[in-house]
């Protein structure tokens, strides 16, 4: 079929639109980049600039989609107040065009964002750039909600492609939220590539919260990442990684990363058990996360699993500095010097960082290396405390790193040690 399939607008009034598919095959071949197989829009298309509302619910289950020609595959969009509802069950998703999406949500008004994908196989392969398995934004005021549960997807794209990605933008007001379990990602390219990604752009505000669970990513590309988040905005940025298996090649490139870019106001977690992490190429890391504003505290966690970086100017992990370079980044961004605040007043400074609450903080109980050069098993820019724990069967070559030592000490406990190997 050369034009949409299945295409259903609610135009400038209020009330509900809900779209169930239940069943079929729905393959579009056009040269019209709006040729969508399956679309859903509520929004005010014939700009008749009146005040509505309602929901938007596109729902599909056992479904066939093939698209060629057209950039999305299922695509949902709501324009005014009310939430916007994706939910693709037991169905399969093929896009060949620029800008793929296997699955979009958009939203433009005040509501919430709720997509689930469940069971579904999704490739995206565009010619040149630009791509997401899961894709969409949230530019209103609302909570955005994503939930992945046993999807495949493989991208195969030049630049700027991932596998699931979400932003929320233009001040956007709400949280971003991010649930993936038994998800096989992979996505192939040059540069640019993450098989998770989401952020807050400099006019959002909210917190970033992920859990990620018994999934496994591979990226191959330069200044990419296994699954990355950056704020922008105001708002906190929690990362939950649990038995996943992460796999990344290119140079400035990290395996799971964190960080508040620019103005971005807020703390990092990072928490990461039983999880294996490896990345090769140059200028590297296997966990990476930096503040450049210095307002808000980061705190690394790596609890059994391993954390490998192997290349020159590599880490296990690297706090304080970014990676990737684009636009007229031509090295990485350093964050500013932290400090550490006393957490009783009346206790002198020993110099030991007891009773300290410090603004970098990783503790390590497991395996992590660094490459050659520079890089370091833990690496911190500007000071900060690590804990080493029993498990940290090797936090090598060399075991930490803290620089420039004129902006911050490092502080470091052992405790219940038996050995490193």
């Amino acid at each position: 079929m050369t034009g949409r399939q299945i295409s259903l607008s609610h135009n400038g009034k209020s009330g509900s639109l809900r779209t169930e598919i239940l069943g079929g095959s729905f393959s579009v071949e056009s040269d019209w980049i709006r040729a969508f197989p399956i679309h859903s829009y509520r929004g005010d298309l014939h700009e008749t600039n009146q005040e509505f509302s309602g929901d938007n619910d596109l729902i599909v289950r056992n479904a066939v989609v093939n698209s060629d020609g057209a950039w999305g595959g299922i695509v949902g969009f709501q324009g005014g107040e009310g939430h916007m509802n994706i939910a693709v069950q037991n169905s399969t998703i093929k896009v060949d065009f620029r800008w793929a999406t296997g699955i979009g949500g958009f939203h433009v008004g005040t509501g919430d964002v709720d997509i689930e994908v469940e069971d579904v196989d999704i490739e995206v392969r565009p010619p040149i750039t630009s791509s997401g398995g899961i894709h969409g934004f949230n530019s209103g005021a609302g909570d955005t909600d994503i939930k992945i549960r046993d999807v495949d997807i493989g991208v195969h794209s030049d630049l700027y492609s991932n596998g699931i990605s979400f932003i929320n933008r233009d001040k956007a007001a709400g949280k971003l939220s991010i649930d993936a379990r038994n998800v096989d990602i992979e996505v192939l390219g040059e540069r640019y590539l993450d098989g998770i990604f989401g952020m807050h752009d400099s006019t959002s505000t909210g917190d970033i919260d992920v859990d990620v669970r018994s999934s496994t990513f591979v990226t191959n590309g330069a200044d990419s990442g296994g699954f990355s988040f950056v704020h922008d905005g105001i708002g906190d940025i929690d990362i939950s990684a649990i038995d996943v298996d992460v796999k990344v090649h290119g140079d400035r490139s990290v395996g799971i990363g964190g960080g508040q870019r620019y103005r971005g106001t807020g703390d990092i977690a990072i928490d990461v058990r039983d999880s294996t992490v490896a990345v090769t190429g140059e200028s590297v890391a296997g966990i990476r996360s930096f503040n450049f504003s210095g307002e808000g505290n980061i705190h690394v966690r790596v609890d059994g699993g391993s954390i490998k970086a192997e290349g020159a100017g590599s880490s296990g992990i690297l706090v304080g500095l970014t990676g990737r370079i684009f636009g007229g980044r031509t090295g990485p961004i350093k964050s500013p010097a932290v400090g550490s605040l006393l957490m009783d007043e009346s206790e002198p400074d020993t110099g030991s960082g007891a009773g300290r609450v410090h603004a970098q903080n990783v503790f390590v109980n497991g395996c992590v290396r660094g490459g050659s050069g520079i890089g370091a098993g833990v690496r911190l820019y500007t000071g900060g405390q690590v804990e080493v724990g029993p498990r940290a069967a090797s936090v090598q070559p060399p075991a930490l790193l803290c620089e420039p030592r004129e902006m911050g000490p490092l502080y470091v406990s052992i405790w219940h040690w038996t050995g490193a190997s």
